[in-house]
């Protein structure tokens, strides 16, 4: 019984000084990819103005705003500086 709580003040007293990492890893695939086309919503507005861009010149293609297939990931390391 001694010896079990002499190990667990060993553990502990080990705990304090070592560092805690920690890992998340997230995945997330959705049914489609989520993209806002820009050169569709500003042309009307440009033909209302009368505003014609000059030639080989384009709004761009659509925006990627979600992806379909989206993995993100962090590791935090967190180590006491102080002991108070």
């Amino acid at each position: 019984m001694e010896v079990e709580k002499a190990q667990a003040s060993f553990s502990k007293a080990w705990g304090l000084v070592l560092p805690v990492v920690v890992g998340n890893l997230d995945y997330t695939r959705m049914d489609h990819a989520d993209t806002a086309d820009l050169a569709s919503s500003f042309q009307p507005l440009l033909d209302a103005m009368d505003i014609d861009l000059p030639p080989g010149t384009s709004l761009g293609d659509p925006l990627l705003v979600n992806p379909q297939d989206n993995l993100t990931g962090s590791i935090q390391a967190m180590m006491p500086l102080v002991n108070a």
